[in-house]
Formats: C-alpha cells, structure tokens, sequence
C-alpha cells in the first residue's frame, strides 16, 4: 500500500499520518439502516442475507458522492480516530443510531479511507446524532484523529511449542 489513492481529478491525496486537523465531508439523501434492510434468500440449502434495493441505492449515491467529493488519505487511515456522524433524517420515525453507522462505516471500509471498522481505529462517535430536516435528509461526517489514546504496538504470537516425545494424539 505504497501508492496514493485515487482522488478527485486534479486534487492530491492526503499524505500518510497528516490528518491532524479533520476531514469533514456530506453525503445527500435519506441514510437506509443496513441491518434492516436486508431480506433473506435460500441459497441452496444455505440462508444468505441480501440487501434491499432501498439500501442498494443509497449505498451507490454514497459511494460516488464520497469518491467524487472527498481528498482520501494515501493509505487507509490505521490509528484510532473519532468518526462523528450526524444523520439528518426525512421522517420522525425511530431510528437505531447504531444501526446507522453500519452502512457508512462499511463504505469507507470499502473506498479504504477507513482500514478496518474494529475499536482499534472507529474508537468514538462524540458529537453523533439524528436530527430530522425533510427538506435535505444528509449525513454530516467528521473523522478527527484521537490523539489521546495511543495503542500497544501488536504482540507476536508465540508457536505452540511441541515436544515430540510427548505421547499426545494432538
């Protein structure tokens, strides 16, 4: 992962651990909540989940606005970071905040702005929310590096020492 990521055309990617101020970006249209809208097919004799067209659509206005719009860093960001969603939604319904962040936190997975969605590097979601405007229905995103928590370098597992004489059928 040497290279720069593809950026809008013109624009230079964000060096590698240069984030230090944010990057803050929009994403028109109604969020759909990943979990729930997707349906089960048999595969076979094998359940598979799929997602609805509702959710489909929206991911792929997703996926263009955000590579259209948005100065990605060179290399997926891998140190812990605040990822501030607010989700401004076109009905009063009840919304599952935590649901929410499924579908976008996949994307940026899957544009590798975001190296992975684990604790290590989602760390927080401070200043979060849903607010409801059903004339622009958006979501707002801020990622911050959280500079505050500093993550142990990762341990080498040790092999499994095995002794040969050892009368063990494993």
């Amino acid at each position: 992962m040497d290279r720069a990521m593809k950026s809008p055309p013109g624009i230079t990617p964000i060096p590698v651990g240069a984030i230090t101020q944010a990057i803050h970006f929009v994403v028109e249209g109604h969020p759909y909540v990943k979990k729930s809208n997707q349906r089960v097919q048999m595969r076979g004799r094998h359940p598979v989940k799929v997602n609805t067209p509702n959710y489909n659509k929206w991911a792929n206005s997703a996926r263009k606005q955000i590579n259209d719009r948005v100065i990605k860093p060179a290399q997926p960001i891998d140190y812990p970071i605040n990822l501030q969603c607010r989700f401004f939604v076109k009905t009063r319904g009840a919304v599952d905040l935590s649901a929410l962040y499924e579908g976008i936190q996949d994307i940026l997975v899957e544009l590798k702005i975001l190296g992975d969605d684990e604790w290590k590097i989602v760390a927080s979601h401070d200043g979060s929310g849903v607010e409801w405007d059903p004339e622009r229905p958006r979501m707002e995103i801020t990622i911050t590096r959280r500079a505050d928590i500093v993550l142990p370098p990762p341990t080498k597992r040790k092999k499994k020492e095995t002794n040969p004489h050892e009368d063990s059928p494993f």
